[in-house]
């Protein structure tokens, strides 16, 4: 509305737009009605479409329009709709980095339970307790206690889909942390074979990276890796890598690459992950996966890394309470750390050089300048110099005829078969 028509009209931009909220509304385009609601200043519109349509927007990747408009109703207008509350709270674990939002939503949602029960039915009964279990904020035993009820209550709706896929993927990540891997594997399993569970997008995407991280630690690769590339691609479908939910598909991929060898691929997929899982609040989410980063740049033979990343996630883990696995898990980072810091100083090797850097590492043994090397393996100077560098820190050696004795020595220059691209799933 133009300022010549609101200081001819003065009501007429607001009704204007009112008009329009209502138009997209009725054609579904709840994201551009919010717009227009928000436009002309109408708070119960805004309430209202949230509260019908929270939903959808998750569903579609659109957490973060959820949450933005959630965040400019008045706390006393969010605490009467609890739906708008608990999809706000959703949203802010999808998004991440904001812990204190999501249990800010859900004391409103609490507010809305006690001043006005009709209104809290089974349906928000079970997106609570999922929203609590998936956020792990009172400890792992009382998430997983959370996860069952959310479940049990999805359930008796008649197994109504709005919540069970997300119950059971909640719930099976609780159920990893708490140490209960058959039982998370079932959870998990079950949200994904639920009628229409790609079509959830989020939860799924969840439950197949609790599948990927379940399968790769118990030394199943293939369908660690089938259960990882259908994570990324679930998230992919709403475009939300830059999230939490994001960083959970990422840390699936890192824990299968470093399951696979690929170390360098498993650190920079787990460092993309732990961009948007760290908070300035503890969690048991992101100690975990420091902890999985620390044993990466501990078998990559950066130490100094690997110890400080430790040292991060122990003091996430002394302001956490019920951290289930996590905790007994630092210590045995800390004796791998141990144990490189020894076989560093015998001079063993602590990573093998990868396969194309063993391309490059068998042509060391020719005169061959870089170029040279470059030509017969179609690659460049650069690339050439950047894998020898690499194949001197993974020998611990400074010069070319070091790190051929090396390999020698280490049996690295033998004949044999070697597996394809190990990082496909990137």
């Amino acid at each position: 509305a133009s300022p010549r028509l609101a200081s001819v009209e003065p009501g007429f931009p607001r009704e204007l737009h009112r008009r329009a909220a209502e138009w997209l509304r009725s054609r579904g385009l709840v994201a551009e009605a919010l717009e227009h609601a928000a436009a002309a200043g109408d708070h119960a519109v805004v309430a209202e479409l949230l509260s019908e349509d929270h939903l959808a927007l998750i569903r579609n990747g659109r957490s973060g329009t959820l949450l933005r408009w959630a965040r400019t109703l008045p706390d006393e207008l969010v605490s009467e709709n609890p739906d708008v509350a608990l999809g706000a709270a959703t949203a802010a674990l999808l998004v991440g980095r904001m812990t204190r939002e999501r249990r800010r939503l859900l004391r409103l949602a609490s507010q809305a339970k006690a001043h006005a029960p009709e209104r809290f039915g089974p349906y928000e009964e079970s997106m609570m307790a999922m929203v609590r279990c998936a956020g792990i904020d009172e400890g792992v035993t009382e998430a997983i206690v959370e996860g069952h009820r959310a479940v049990e209550l999805a359930f008796a709706r008649g197994g109504a889909d709005e919540t069970m896929v997300a119950a059971l993927a909640a719930l099976a990540r609780a159920l990893y942390f708490g140490g209960s891997f058959e039982q998370a594997w079932s959870a998990a399993s079950r949200a994904v074979e639920y009628p229409e569970a790609a079509r959830r997008a989020p939860a799924y995407a969840l439950a197949r990276a609790t599948l990927a991280v379940l399968a790769a630690e118990g030394d199943r690769l293939h369908p660690a890796r089938t259960h990882a590339v259908a994570a990324r691609a679930a998230v992919g479908r709403i475009a939300s890598s830059r999230s939490w939910l994001g960083a959970n598909a990422a840390e699936a991929l890192g824990t299968v690459l470093a399951a696979e060898g690929d170390f360098a691929g498993a650190e920079r997929e787990l460092s993309h992950a732990e961009r948007f899982v760290g908070d300035d609040v503890a969690t048991v989410h992101h100690a975990r996966l420091l902890l999985r980063l620390a044993d990466v740049r501990c078998r990559r033979g950066r130490v100094d890394e690997a110890e400080a990343t430790l040292a991060a996630a122990r003091e996430e883990l002394a302001e956490l309470g019920d951290s289930g696995i996590v905790g007994s898990l630092a210590a045995g980072a800390a004796d791998a750390i141990q144990e490189a810091r020894r076989q560093a100083s015998s001079g063993a090797i602590l990573e093998l050089p990868s396969d194309a850097e063993l391309a490059v590492l068998r042509l060391l043994t020719t005169d061959l300048s870089a170029r040279e090397i470059g030509a017969k393996l179609f690659l460049s100077p650069n690339t050439v110099r950047s894998h020898t560098r690499s194949i001197y820190r993974k020998l611990r050696v400074g010069s070319r005829e070091d790190a051929v004795a090396a390999a020698q020595a280490a049996g690295l220059l033998r004949e044999r078969d070697h597996p394809g691209d190990r990082s496909a799933l990137a």
